[in-house]
């Protein structure tokens, strides 16, 4: 059980490392979904869907916290698919099965260690036994989702969660345009596929990434996805950064870290539902879609991709470059339901 809480040991001695340079105010240190807030500062923390199939889906919550540590632990990030049925790679070490009873669960703790190990833990026991667990600990808070769906919280989990009507990209349905019957923003959604190629020599550096859409006289719409370490080195994302940072300087809350169940690098989904950031819902129309990366020790790349939106379902497949080796603009019908 030790790896259960090794990647968390890391990133709070970094950010205890950071905060006793004596020129640190704040740090969030994320590593997979396990992060640690400390100093001056209130972050966003955005609580991934389980269920969600695309990276950029809603959050399941979205707390605010302060001095605090995160960890998410679950099942549908990394397993095997064997004969139709998805096998964890947790295994209960009482039974040296698959453990199978809980979807994924997220621990906000005083202590990142307390957290890493916790949310591990508590897919491994039987709900009742985490939540005993928990009364006996001082400043633990938990959400589990069961294998079946159901959502259990602590007693004090909804003081830590964001006010409603708050929530990345939802600014309630009495603010929200009406678009036309139909194209985009009322049946159809536009699915990204991406994959970043990994670095064969040296010390790897994931690179940054943004995934944007502008309209036809390139102006911002929505960014669907802004992935970045620190903030001194966002405005490499040139592209992004000139028709954002405005937003981005006046406004910190307008990005949030994540946590969620850790994933294997490589290949990532995300969609656009047709909302602008504000959340109102966009007409059809001509947009681009463009994906810009870059690497410390790396390369700068840029990919712009025309879309005319309507009603005609389209498949793109896109060029790979030095940072990313293929992408696939998806244009469908929405599936029933969303």
């Amino acid at each position: 059980m030790l790896n259960s809480f090794a990647k968390s040991y890391i990133i709070k001695r970094a950010a205890d490392a950071a905060m006793a340079s004596g020129n640190v105010k704040a740090i969030v240190v994320n590593i997979g979904g396990d992060l640690v807030i400390a100093g001056d500062l209130k972050e966003n923390v955005l609580i991934s869907d389980p269920k969600a199939d695309a990276e950029n889906d809603p959050p399941m919550d979205q707390l605010l916290l302060a001095n605090r540590a995160v960890a998410t632990s679950g099942n549908y990030r990394r397993g095997e698919l064997i004969d139709g049925h998805w096998y964890s790679h947790i295994v209960d070490p009482r039974t040296g099965q698959p453990a199978d009873g809980v979807m994924s669960a997220t621990v906000v703790a005083p202590g990142a260690t307390d957290a890493g190990a916790l949310a591990t833990a508590f897919n491994v026991l039987s709900p009742a036994e985490s939540i005993r667990l928990a009364a006996g600990l001082p400043g633990v808070e938990y959400l589990i989702i069961t294998s079946s769906g159901q959502r259990l919280t602590s007693a004090g989990w909804h003081l830590l969660e964001k006010p409603a009507g708050a929530k990345p990209g939802d600014n309630g349905d009495a603010t929200r345009k009406k678009a036309d019957n139909t194209g985009l923003a009322n049946d159809f959604e536009l699915v990204v596929n991406l994959e970043i190629n990994l670095q064969k020599e040296g010390f790897a550096k994931r690179p940054y990434v943004a995934v944007w859409v502008e309209d036809e006289n390139h102006a911002p719409v929505r960014t669907i996805a802004i992935w970045h370490e620190r903030d001194r080195y966002l405005p490499e994302l040139k592209s992004w950064y000139l028709k954002y940072r405005e937003i981005y300087n006046t406004d910190k809350n307008v990005l949030g870290t994540i946590s969620s169940a850790t994933r294997s690098a490589g290949k990532y989904s995300m969609k656009w539902d047709g909302k602008d950031d504000k959340g109102n819902l966009v007409k059809p129309g001509k947009y681009t879609i463009k994906i810009e990366a870059t690497r410390e020790h790396g390369t700068y790349q840029l990919m712009r991709q025309e879309l005319d939106l309507n009603e005609t379902p389209q498949l793109i497949n896109l060029p790979g470059n030095v940072e990313i080796s293929s992408v696939s603009l998806d244009y469908r019908k929405k599936a029933a339901g969303n």
